[in-house]
């Protein structure tokens, strides 16, 4: 029983780092295309909270973030984090919303904005 234990924690700690290699882009540049997919469904997760919470959509994504009271601490955790807000190209995500949709937009590979390797997540309300 205990060496199936082992197995089994060995397999979920590889899985564990697969996981996070995908999510830092500490990967060959080609990798990068899957955890800018996850990066793009977590933050479209993070705005459709928003929406639940505050009824329509942020205006940018900065309404996303935790709000510091002034003296260095937080006031609201936040939906996301900073680091979220970059590609794993260094390339700033785009964001735009309108009262009934919003679109997310990562550059890509090439950094380069409305080419064929641009990663889109739109949303309807």
């Amino acid at each position: 029983m205990s060496e199936m234990m082992t197995k089994m924690n060995q397999i979920l700690s590889y899985g564990v780092v697969i996981v996070i290699l995908m999510l830092t882009g500490c990967s060959r540049p080609h990798e990068s295309v899957p955890a800018t997919q996850v990066q793009m469904d977590s933050l479209a997760a993070a705005i459709s909270m928003f929406q639940t919470d505050q009824d329509r959509f942020p205006t940018n994504l900065a309404e996303l973030l935790p709000i510091t009271n002034g003296w260095g601490g937080a006031r609201a955790t936040g939906y996301i984090k900073a680091s979220a807000l970059t590609d794993p190209w260094g390339t700033a995500i785009q964001y735009t919303a309108t009262s009934n949709s919003w679109q997310l937009r990562s550059a890509g590979r090439d950094t380069q904005f409305d080419t064929a390797d641009d990663i889109i997540r739109t949303k309807q309300k």
